[in-house]
C-alpha cells in the first residue's frame, strides 16, 4: 500500500513537473509572438494600419456610420501578454459591439 502511495506521488511530481514545463513552452510562444507582430507592426504604415483596422474592427462597431474619431497613432500596436496569451492589439476606446 505504501509502495502504490509513492508510485502515485512521483507520477504526480512527474505531471507537475511536465505540466510546468507546459507553462514556460506557452510563454515563450506569446513571446515569440509578441516579436513578429511587432516586427510586422513596424513595417506597416499608418495608413495601412487604419485601413486594415477599419475593415476589419470598424465594420462590426455599433458606431459604423456616425463615428468621426480619428484613431490613435498606436492603432493596432501588439501587448505583451504576460499570461502566455496571443497578445491583443491596440484598438480603439470607444468600439461598441453591434
Amino acid at each position: 500500500m505504501i509502495d502504490e502511495l509513492l508510485k502515485e506521488i512521483n507520477e504526480l511530481r512527474d505531471y507537475k513537473k511536465k505540466y510546468e514545463n507546459c507553462l514556460i513552452d506557452k510563454q515563450t510562444m506569446s513571446d515569440e509572438l509578441y516579436e513578429l507582430m511587432m516586427a510586422e507592426y513596424e513595417r506597416t504604415p499608418y495608413e495601412q494600419r487604419v485601413e486594415e483596422y477599419k475593415k476589419n474592427v470598424c465594420n462590426d462597431c455599433r458606431f459604423q456610420r456616425s463615428c468621426l474619431i480619428v484613431l490613435p497613432q498606436d492603432i493596432g500596436m501588439p501587448i505583451k501578454s504576460n499570461s502566455a496569451w496571443i497578445p491583443a492589439t491596440k484598438s480603439c476606446d470607444n468600439f461598441e459591439w453591434d
